[in-house]
């Protein structure tokens, strides 16, 4: 009976200990496919103010801060808008560069909120809870998308209700 106990928990002890190692090799990995996307580049939005009404222009700057020059797919804008059910939807996109080589700099952008956004978002059964732009820059040199977002204000334009 002594046997089987003994073998039954060295067999759970090295279970315990595999798992223990899995999750540290992942924890590694995790930590180094991060330091490897950030050393490709940094991408930030400045906007010049953050509260809009409807039917506004977005204006705002992406800042590229890249380790070198590097070949883009994209670099686009995005109006989001993100629902209760965090479902995002993407309301409106702008692209800055299509394939081309960028460098690090300021790329300015302007976006502008669609009249009566508010009310079309709550026509297609959404109930938005936050905006944001988005900003995304795509690459096949890299292993995923240099990505920054700012949440914003957006509030409903008043309506003209004179006769």
């Amino acid at each position: 009976m002594s046997f089987w106990y003994s073998t039954a928990t060295d067999y759970l002890d090295i279970i315990e200990i595999a798992t223990i190692l899995i999750f540290i090799a992942l924890l590694i990995l995790f930590i180094l496919i991060d330091k490897l996307v950030k050393s490709m580049g940094k991408i930030q939005i400045n906007l010049e103010k953050i509260s809009f009404l409807e039917g506004e222009i977005i204006k705002g700057k992406v800042i590229l801060k890249l380790r070198k020059p590097i070949f883009a797919d994209k670099l686009e804008i995005t109006l989001e808008c993100v629902d209760f059910d965090d479902k995002k939807i993407c309301l409106e996109t702008y692209t800055i560069a299509n394939d081309l080589e960028l460098k690090s700099g300021e790329y300015s952008f302007k976006i502008r909120i669609p009249n009566a956004i508010i009310e079309s978002v709550r026509h297609k059964g959404y109930y938005y809870k936050k905006w944001f732009i988005n900003a995304r820059l795509k690459s096949p040199k890299l292993l995923c998308p240099l990505s920054s977002f700012v949440e914003i204000n957006i509030q409903e334009a008043p309506r003209n209700t004179s006769l």
